[in-house]
């Protein structure tokens, strides 16, 4: 996989999101979507961090060679708007909204708030697919969220 940790490799999900679509891993692992949340800690307690550990969601315990996973969302936004996509990583990430990349294969660091990237959003639903990339046995994840230009939130919306 390699320096760019796999951010490189074009897989399914950058071409469409099928929520039903599994894998086998280079191990034979069976892998795909699953719901997760991050309102609850590894130890299923509350939990504020905007971090979003997927390693944590992973079978592996140990992983030997660079990895990355996917996240994806749909939210809804009254009315047609530009906003500010601000989020970090562990350690590079590419970021779709509605298709269309705005983000591609950034090396960053996994703190709130640690890059920015002004987006379009549309009315109504709109999509994100978020692709994480790091060196093996790291903590794979990332911080996200939209806010206005001047970042505070929005007061129409939530998205964090």
């Amino acid at each position: 996989m390699g320096e760019r940790r796999g951010l490189d490799m074009v897989m399914d999900p950058e071409r469409s999101v099928d929520l039903a679509w599994k894998t086998l891993n280079e191990y034979g692992n069976e892998v795909g979507w699953k719901k997760i949340t991050n309102t609850k800690d590894a130890y299923n307690k509350p939990s504020n961090d905007p971090f979003v550990d997927l390693k944590r969601h992973l079978s592996a315990k140990e992983i030997k060679t660079p990895y990355f996973g996917y996240a994806y969302s749909k939210f809804n936004v009254p009315s047609k708007r530009r906003a500010l996509l601000l989020f970090g990583a562990n350690d590079m990430i590419s970021i779709w909204i509605n298709g269309r990349r705005v983000v591609n294969e950034l090396e960053t660091q996994g703190q709130k708030d640690r890059e920015a990237v002004e987006v379009q959003l549309r009315s109504g639903e709109n999509e994100v697919l978020i692709k994480v990339g790091c060196p093996r046995d790291q903590r794979l994840g990332f911080v996200f969220r939209l806010a206005e230009l001047d970042g505070k939130p929005f007061a129409d919306f939530q998205n964090e």
